[in-house]
């Protein structure tokens, strides 16, 4: 094979540091070429070659040293490395790619290496098939301290902005559903009640979390493993907007312990006066720098300058009282003497008459300090003699909502068990992806969704076939299924079981029956990842809800855990008034309404990109039930949309293949040393008079005028799909469809709530 150059490349980043291979006479390599794996139709293959025997040589054995710290035959070598090669056929380079060295043998003292060579595409899959989300390289660097600047400015039209992501409403705790400020509900509604409600609804910005943008993981993966890739598809607005949702604990607090300040010493009142209880503490400081501290010297407790919280503040003591009768006033004041309120607004203060006897008296309540706020325990008596023994107080940091100057770890916010092959196959699996190796550079990938893909212009093939060999022509797949179902994994959210109780399938899937003769069974193309449905409680915001609901039918948080859903900045929509009700953030939860701030556009994140007006889903297919029903104002209801993933991406793809008009055939060509080094699975051939898909050229002998057998699928005149607004409805007609999917039906989300 003396027209045959072999080159392999430990030092990718050292083309120079090449080591040329020796290759004997014998030696047969041979490659298959494919776009897709021709047995299941989620699945995308690259180049890929049969066993390669190079014999051991001077030159073969420094290489293989060099590339795969080869000991000896005993001595064993760097399993599963990836080194770079190229190889040549008079003088024209057919491939590059990567090779592994798969084993070594000696057969009658004959030493052999037994290597395989990939494309680009397929060694990038090997790279990540191990690698975790959390561990892509450039995660860190979105690391942040939270503030209201940062998250309000994420909230642009600016998709896939330089920060890499955008805070967003993802509703994981059952909290944004109940904030109805005329009739406020669940654990913060004792604070609402207390205010006026001059807003219509409230969503704290401390609850919000950072979602990741698609893109950004997608940019890190690629150049962590050295590659780039190029696609109009993923520089769409389309693409762009799609985010991973907050995966960490839902929600959560930062919460401290509930610890005791004791006065140690006895308080008396030698005259009628008030006084400010000094606590000494006993042991070390129970609240930190960070989390606010208590002065032993003038009895002043500082809330953390960082961030506002909800005390539960308990004062108890035994007081003993002089003859006659004495009046105590106990009181939780601010530094400056101005009684502070609790969460109903009430002022913090207790009187009591004790006569001349030991009582013990306590003052229990739940109040909100803002930051850097103070707070002092005051005991006033009307007569003289009182004594406070044995005194304490206790003030527990329940929870802590405010995040602001909090150091955001962005690794928190992916799921922790997902793979980066995860979320790769996600997409593919999604929008029907193509990924295919640039033929001039080898670490350049294009990516494109399938009727995007085959745009190049076409070649022709009419002279290249050898008519006189076998031609295998199938009309209709026999590997194919006669059903094809889509769908997302299963959240375990309580609106997916709901649905799942309701109809049997997952919310958003789409399954079609095709007309293929021989398909039988169903293949199930489902995702990893789980979706975010959104729904309405009460009012007219429209969010992702990804809470479960215990039995006694309270609401229940859950991990986000790994889900993808699109991100829009919108605007609501009106009442049947034409009224537009606006929705409140606020910052630090302080209670001067002054440091509020309303609007009527919202950071949604969910499945459809506007549930006030959708115009693209990334369901499968139309939900049969919805969970918002927008009046427009107009007597009507906001139409929904059938322009989902299946019907934009899948369905043409799926006639293709397996409808009665497919048609795939093998045949025998005779290519050249040309055609491989320009081949291109992107431009459709010409041949027989009729424009094909090219799927497989298999085992192609590099440097051997041989025929090769080539896959091809015929191009059908389809109608390109054509996206309809859908009027939901109210009932369950099981027999109203538009293009085979079901009107989606109007409910209620989860009754009583």
């Amino acid at each position: 094979m003396s027209n045959v150059k072999f080159v392999c490349y430990p030092d990718a980043d050292t083309p120079s540091s090449g080591f040329d291979l020796d290759v004997s006479v014998d030696t047969d390599i041979a490659v298959t070429f494919s776009v897709q794996d021709l047995a299941d139709v989620t699945k995308r293959k690259g180049a890929f070659s049969k066993t390669i025997a190079l014999p051991s040589t001077k030159g073969n054995d420094a290489a293989f040293r060099h590339a795969y710290n080869v000991q000896s035959f005993v001595g064993g070598f760097t399993p599963n490395k990836q080194v770079k090669c190229a190889v040549w056929s008079d003088g024209v380079q057919v491939f590059a790619g990567t090779m592994q060295l798969l084993s070594m043998s000696v057969t009658k003292g004959q030493a052999t290496y037994e290597v395989a060579i990939y494309g680009e595409e397929v060694a990038l899959f090997s790279n990540m098939a191990d690698v975790k989300l959390v561990d892509t390289v450039g995660v860190t660097g979105m690391n942040h301290t939270f503030s209201v600047s940062l998250v309000t400015g994420t909230w642009d039209d600016s998709y896939s902005d330089a920060s890499g992501y955008v805070y967003g409403i993802v509703d994981a705790a059952g909290h944004f559903h109940c904030y109805d400020v005329s009739n406020p509900l669940g654990p913060l509604a004792p604070l609402f009640s207390s205010v006026t409600p001059i807003f219509d609804r409230l969503i704290p910005i401390e609850l919000m979390r950072p979602n990741i943008w698609v893109k950004k993981m997608v940019d890190l993966i690629f150049a962590q493993h050295g590659y780039r890739y190029q696609s109009a598809f993923f520089d769409s607005q389309e693409f762009e907007r799609m985010v991973i949702p907050y995966a960490g604990d839902a929600f959560a607090y930062a919460s401290g312990s509930n610890k005791c300040y004791v006065g140690s010493e006895e308080v008396t009142w030698d005259t009628a006066q008030e006084k400010t209880i000094i606590f000494d503490q006993t042991g070390d400081p129970f609240f930190n720098g960070d989390d606010g501290k208590f002065n032993t010297t003038n009895g002043i407790f500082t809330a953390s300058s960082q961030y506002a919280g909800k005390y539960q503040f308990r004062f108890e003591g035994l007081f003993t009282g002089a003859s006659g009768t004495t009046t105590l006033v106990i009181s939780a004041r601010d530094s400056s003497g101005n009684l502070l309120k609790d969460i109903y607004g009430d002022d913090i203060t207790y009187t009591q008459a004790i006569g001349a006897f030991s009582r013990g008296l306590s003052l229990d309540r739940t109040l909100i300090l803002s930051p850097s706020q103070t707070l002092k325990v005051t005991v006033s008596s009307d007569t003289a003699g009182l004594t406070l023994n044995a005194s304490t107080v206790q003030i527990s940091l329940l929870e802590t909502f405010s995040r602001v100057g909090q150091s955001i770890d962005m690794r928190t916010a992916l799921p922790a068990d997902t793979l980066q092959i995860d979320l790769l196959a996600d997409l593919q699996k999604m929008f029907n992806l193509y990924f295919y190796q640039s033929p001039q550079d080898p670490s350049l990938i294009y990516i494109e969704p399938w009727g995007d893909f085959y745009s190049e212009p076409v070649v022709d093939w009419s002279q290249k076939s050898d008519e006189n060999e076998e031609m295998t022509m199938v009309c209709g797949d026999p590997e194919l299924r006669k059903r094809f179902t889509f769908a997302y994994r299963d959240g375990g959210e309580a609106l997916s079981k709901q649905y799942r109780n309701t109809w049997q399938t997952g919310y958003g899937s789409r399954q079609y029956d095709t007309d293929n003769f021989y398909g039988r069974g169903e293949q199930v193309i489902e995702t990893k990842a789980a979706t975010v449905i959104p729904a309405q409680y009460r009012t007219n915001i429209v969010m992702g809800r990804t809470w479960d609901v215990e039995a006694d039918g309270s609401i229940r948080t859950m991990k986000t855990g790994y889900r993808l859903a699109q991100y829009n900045y919108v605007k609501m929509q009106p009442s049947p008034s034409g009224s537009v009700e606006t929705w409140l953030w606020v910052d630090g939860f302080k209670t001067a309404a002054s440091s509020w701030v309303s609007g009527d556009t919202l950071p949604y994140i969910g499945h459809v990109d506007n549930p006030y007006n959708p115009s693209q889903d990334l369901a499968f297919g139309i939900p049969r039930q919805i969970y918002f029903a927008l009046p427009d104002g107009q007597a009507g209801f906001t139409p929904y949309t059938n322009n989902n993933l299946f019907n934009t991406y899948w369905r043409n793809y799926i006639e293709e293949i397996a409808s009665k008009e497919a048609m795939q055939v093998e045949a025998t060509f005779l290519l050249t040393v040309t055609d491989i080094a320009t081949l291109d699975f992107r431009a459709p051939v010409y041949w027989h008079g009729i424009r094909w898909r090219l799927l497989e050229i298999k085992d192609y002998r590099i440097g051997q005028n041989v025929m090769c057998r080539v896959t091809l699928r015929r191009i059908l005149n389809l109608a390109e799909f054509s996206a309809q607004s859908v009027n939901p409805v109210g009932n369950y007609n099981l027999n109203a469809e538009v293009q085979g999917e079901y009107y989606p039906q109007i409910v209620n989300p989860i009754k009583g709530k």
